[in-house]
């Protein structure tokens, strides 16, 4: 019997017909099979057009077969517990471990890889004194991807990657504001996200010689932790940083630039000079590490 339900009955434990047909049809179209493939051995073709179209559920034991074959949990089909759009089978989760941990390709597969991988570009990338190329692109990939709308914390990601990418485009007071607002309410965007935000808005305003509004920056957010770089560049403007924010233990390239900065500044002459020429030629695509030698009296 490959039929156990009629449209609209929902007993304890037997999902809508509605919804499960919507799951099962996400599912199978995005592992790009057909109908019979799925069907082959388990029903009918007609059964699996039938179940889509929400006219009926088919058996536990069907459900369970199918779930096997597409690769996802039988929750996933059930829908208790999980959205379909996040249902992957064993290789896209390597996907995503990979994109995770730096690895992989933006032409993974998998949507949530590539949505993660997409992110972590950005992420990584975005900086108004180094050069990047087509992160608005990768911007709209993720503000049109349906993941997006599942959580809050990919919504507001995605916002504060908008406003990341204005200041990147134009550093001003403006941007620099206009991150500092969508700060105080997304939340529940990744604390990576945040702390790279934050960093981005202390570093305009100490090279616009704006400190004290830098160091506002910080005391209004109050974040549990700030970059070394935020820290540093505080500390070396003259003002303490607030005494809530700690460093965070993560060190970005940047980060490890201004430790060599911060040593090469408390050696003597001639080894301080040779210092700083050694680093500006290793760090000779980031502007904000010329900018900071710059300012060496």
């Amino acid at each position: 019997m490959e039929d156990s339900q009629p449209e609209g009955a929902h007993p304890t434990g037997t999902p809508d017909a509605r919804s499960f047909g919507a799951r099962l049809r996400h599912a199978r179209r995005d592992r790009a099979v057909s109908q019979e493939w799925l069907a082959s051995g388990i029903c009918s073709t007609s059964a699996i057009s039938r179940w889509e179209a929400g006219q009926s559920v088919p058996d536990p034991e069907v459900i369970e077969r199918l779930a096997d074959r597409l690769g996802i949990h039988v929750s996933t089909l059930t829908g208790q517990g999980f959205a379909s759009r996040l249902a992957e089978s064993p290789e896209g989760f390597c996907e995503i471990i990979e994109a995770a941990f730096g690895e992989g390709s933006t032409e993974a597969g998998s949507h949530i890889a590539r949505w993660v991988r997409l992110a972590r570009r950005i992420l990584e990338q975005a900086d108004p004194w180094s050069p990047w190329d087509n992160l608005r692109g990768a911007l709209t990939e993720l503000a049109l991807s349906p993941l997006t709308e599942l959580t809050p914390a990919a919504v507001e990601s995605v916002v504060l990657f908008e406003k990341i990418l204005d200041l990147c485009d134009e550093p001003s007071l403006h941007t620099v504001e206009e991150l500092a607002d969508a700060l105080m309410w997304t939340t529940d965007a990744p604390e990576e996200i945040r702390r790279r935000a934050i960093e981005l808005c202390v570093l305009t305003l100490v090279l616009a010689d704006m400190p004290v509004s830098a160091r506002g920056v910080v005391e209004r957010l109050q974040p549990p932790a700030v970059s070394l770089s935020t820290y540093w560049v505080l500390i070396h403007s003259g003002l303490e940083p607030p005494r809530t924010a700690r460093i965070h233990p993560h060190r970005s390239a940047r980060d490890r630039a201004i430790l060599v900065l911060d040593h090469a500044l408390r050696e003597e002459e001639p080894a301080r000079s040779a210092a700083l020429h050694c680093l500006l030629a290793a760090c000779e695509d980031d502007g904000l590490i010329r900018a900071l030698i710059g300012r060496v009296p």
